[in-house]
């Protein structure tokens, strides 16, 4: 028996199957429903167990009818344990044929070439009216309904703004997620019909739902405000309306002081329709807490077909002929709205533990061979799930690759790709048999190193799509967009002036960009041929206080002596790499590689003498050898070093985290720095670690791993992996031994730059914050700090456990109670992003604390 997980919402409905502990890994499958509004989730789940019961996949339970059964009371013990269902004609007809001996209908076989189309008949036979269906049981009689266990899963999601809307009503119409979000202790009675369910939402979206959405859009409109002031300079750039960015500021801080719930709607409403009005139609979006419901089903691992009624005996064949793909194939077609499923993934052939010939990626059977490699090379180094690849991001982006080349009809953005990999042993072959190949390669990999048609590759491992079926982009979701220098001449004249028209261009002319992430994988030694970037990156920084394009820039590649000089001597000359730290939305990238234990360190090629460009003050590293990329022909797959090519994973990971949350840019830069794993090898090189994808991305929830206790019962595996949770509550012992909340740490100077004080456990801007704390991978017992002061400043250091006697409490997902975690035991703790981190309605009195001593 294997289990699968749905999560539906208004717009997406997830399912995943997976084993017991004790059994071997079963397939997984996404199943997402974009339905347009909340009253389409009962027909999707109606879909979704019609589906399921005509592949004999639905798992059922026996209830007791105490009162007997007849064609009224059915309808309501069917509502009694199968959520917010109306009674349809599919639902009555799966009923009566799982209960066989107290329900008859009219059961006629449909023609076996309709069989693949699931939501047309139910067993074989054709759907009847319910009011032909002749119910007659006895009191006490035994009833067979679907064993479905939904629960509330609300989450946020992006709706588009128009002219003269309503926020709260289209809250009402299409979210209705701020009670579910908000309060720990709220929970919806599912077992209704779905209008009154709705209707419950409504009625309790309490007093802190105006605000939650406001202060959860506080960066994103005080930016719109300043650029509606502005845009009649230019689409981006233009003088600063200081007046207009402060009056949002007070606008928002007046909701949030506000008492009434209607008149903090109203002002809610008055301030939506005054931010929004006459922005570019791409930068319309406002996100709203979606009411969503989450089910598991119990998949048997045999079908589940009742032996006492026999379907049709082409359903019977038809069944038993089924694939573990043809069955996801089936479930793709029940398309009563927009569905899309994928196998991401398979661990096993067919469920028998066997490996897979291939894998698969949204559908698409990718190269088995060459997505192997990636994991190698990138994705298990940077912690980046690559199975889960959204159908549409909640925020369209676009990453802008500021290079030389960037074919956008190259198979690995427009697919397919039918192309050879060549591994360096067969480059380096001269008389290999694919000799006239593998010379076009070697000359193609001589013009990269003088920086020419260099942008394919840079794009290709931040945006190549799996409709390729050979290589995986990180964000293949983003639009590719090129901005052409020549890197190897270093052309940057002019450089303010052309990215003024090119933005133009590219919010006038039809485009529909979104938020945009700017790529730049090069670098130079001369500052004075850096002075147009710096002019530049300056006008931008003083023109617009909160903006949402960032850029990535690679540290460089340089000579083994020349990092080393600039290390001893405390030197930054890689331009514009060494400007980060002077702007928020500006990020530089260190090169790393793995050594032979696996553990992160500094890229070096010793054979060549370089390695790449590094500095304490540098955000953070990703992977930068031996990462495949594609030849500008889409003939073959090589792989290249260097941190040209470890910028790009940044970039992607930047616009898939700026698709979930519109934020101050410090607040994405902190996050990439706080989830960072650091090492040995990189202590002193650069400030984050190693980028960790999966901790940065779920910004919503905290991430903790801590040493556990014999008495914790959990398994130390377990513990000691960084796992998504909720902040519930820390608390300490006052000085009359009494222990109370605090939101607090006192942290004493224990290094030589200093990070002592009072810092906030759930963190907030302009206010000292722990931001994280991660052990070193090679170094246990020794820490990664990383804070907040006052202005925003992020300050890092290696320091031992925290010397405290205070204990946090913890929601670990899936739990059904808190964790008691003292404080000196972590071993990780990464908070929600402020925007999330107090607004769930996470904390708990003393009184609900588990963590507490009450004599």
């Amino acid at each position: 028996m294997s289990k699968l997980f749905c999560a539906l919402t208004t717009s997406v409905l997830f399912c995943s199957t997976g084993a017991f502990a004790e059994g071997p890994p079963e397939q997984r499958i996404d199943w997402r429903s974009n339905n347009s509004v909340v009253d389409g989730l009962p027909a999707a789940v109606e879909a979704l167990t019609l589906g399921l019961y005509n592949i004999e996949s639905l798992a059922t339970k026996e209830v007791v009818a105490d009162q007997g059964v007849d064609n009224s009371s059915i309808q309501k013990i069917a509502i009694a344990n199968y959520p917010f269902m109306a009674w349809t004609d599919n639902i009555d007809n799966i009923l009566c044929d799982l209960n066989p001996t107290i329900c008859e209908r009219r059961r006629i076989p449909i023609e076996a070439n309709g069989l693949e189309t699931l939501g047309t008949y139910v067993s074989g036979f054709r759907v009847t009216s319910y009011r032909d269906s002749r119910w007659l049981g006895k009191p006490g009689s035994i009833v067979r309904v679907p064993n479905i266990d939904f629960h509330i899963q609300s989450s946020w999601q992006n709706f588009t703004f128009g002219p003269n809307q309503s926020l709260s009503d289209l809250y009402e119409s299409q979210a209705l997620g701020c009670s579910a979000i908000g309060v720990v202790e709220y929970s919806f009675s599912l077992f209704k019909l779905f209008y009154q369910i709705k209707r419950e939402a409504v009625d309790s979206s309490v007093s802190f739902c105006p605000k939650l959405i406001a202060s959860s859009h506080q960066g994103q409109w005080s930016f719109l405000g300043f650029e509606r002031s502005s845009r009649q300079n230019s689409p981006i750039f233009g003088q600063t309306n200081k007046a207009e960015f402060d009056s949002v500021q007070r606008d928002i801080s007046q909701i949030l002081a506000t008492s009434d719930t209607g008149e903090a709607w109203s002002e809610l409403n008055r301030l939506a329709r005054k931010v929004y009005a006459g922005v570019p139609s791409s930068m319309s979006l406002v996100r709203l807490p979606v009411l969503g419901l989450g089910a598991t089903f119990q998949i048997p691992d045999k079908p589940t077909k009742e032996q006492s009624l026999m379907g049709s005996p082409a359903w019977e064949e038809f069944n038993r002929s089924l694939t573990g793909q043809k069955r996801v194939q089936l479930l793709d077609a029940v398309n009563n709205s927009d569905f899309v499923i994928s196998l991401p993934q398979n661990s096993g052939s067919e469920g028998n533990g066997r490996a897979d010939a291939s894998v698969t990626v949204a559908g698409m059977p990718m190269d088995k061979d060459l997505v192997s490699r990636q994991r190698d090379a990138i994705f298990a180094a940077i912690n980046y799930t690559f199975d889960r690849v959204e159908a549409a991001p909640p925020v369209a982006t676009s990453i802008v690759v500021i290079d030389d080349g960037l074919d956008k009809s190259l198979c690995v953005f427009a697919g397919p790709c039918k192309a050879k990999w060549l591994d360096k042993d067969t480059l380096a072959n001269p008389d290999s048999v694919d000799k006239g190949l593998v010379l076009e390669i070697n000359k193609e990999i001589e013009d990269l190193k003088r920086s020419i048609g260099h942008g394919n590759g840079v794009a290709a491992v931040a945006l190549a799509r799996p409709s390729n079926g050979m290589m995986l982009g990180i964000d293949p979701n983003a639009t590719p967009t090129l901005f052409p220098v020549p890197l190897g001449q270093w052309n940057f004249d002019k450089f303010a002036e052309r990215v003024d028209a090119f933005l133009t261009a590219l919010f006038n002319d039809g485009g529909r960009p979104g938020l945009l992430v700017w790529n730049l994988s090069g670098h130079t030694k001369s500052l004075e041929q850096n002075q147009p970037i710096d002019k530049f990156l300056g006008r931008y920084k003083s023109k617009v206080p909160l903006d949402v394009s960032f850029f990535i820039f690679a540290a460089g590649n340089e000579t083994i002596q020349n990092v080393t000089n600039a290390l001893n001597f405390g030197d930054c000359t890689s331009f514009p790499a060494c400007r980060s730290r002077m702007y928020p939305n500006v990020i530089t990238v260190v090169g790393a590689m793995l050594d032979s234990n696996g553990i992160p360190t500094i890229w070096v090629d010793n054979s060549i003498g370089m390695m790449s460009y590094a500095s304490p003050e540098f955000e953070i590293a990703a992977m930068a050898k031996d990462i495949p990329i594609p030849s500008k022909t889409g003939k073959a797959f090589f792989s290249v070093d260097g941190t040209s090519y470890a910028a790009p994973q940044v970039a992607a990971i930047v616009s898939r985290l700026r698709s979930q949350m519109i934020s101050p840019p410090e607040i994405v830069k902190a996050r990439l720095i706080a989830c960072g794993r650091m090492s040995q090898g990189l202590l002193g090189k650069v400030k984050g670690g190693l980028l960790d994808a999966d901790c940065t991305l779920r910004s919503n929830s905290a991430q903790v791993a801590f040493d556990p206790q014999p008495t914790d019962g959990v398994p130390e595996k377990v513990a000691k992996s960084l796992r998504p949770a909720k902040l519930v509550g820390v608390w300490g012992v006052d000085k009359k031994k009494n222990e109370k909340a605090t939101s607090i740490i006192s942290i004493s100077n224990g290094a030589a730059n200093g990070i002592s004080g009072d810092y906030r456990w759930w963190p907030a801007a302009n206010t000292p914050s722990i931001l994280g704390i991660r052990q070193l991978v090679d170094k246990p017992g020794a820490f990664k700090f990383a804070v907040w002061d006052v202005k925003n400043s992020i300050k890092t250091e290696v320091r031992p456990p925290l010397d405290s006697s205070l204990v946090m409490e913890v929601l670990f997902d899936g739990d059904a109670q808190t964790t008691c975690i003292p404080v000196s035991n972590l071993l990780d703790f990464v908070p929600a992003a402020p925007q999330y981190a107090e607004q769930n309605g996470d904390q708990i009195d003393e009184i609900d604390s588990r963590c507490t001593y009450r004599p």
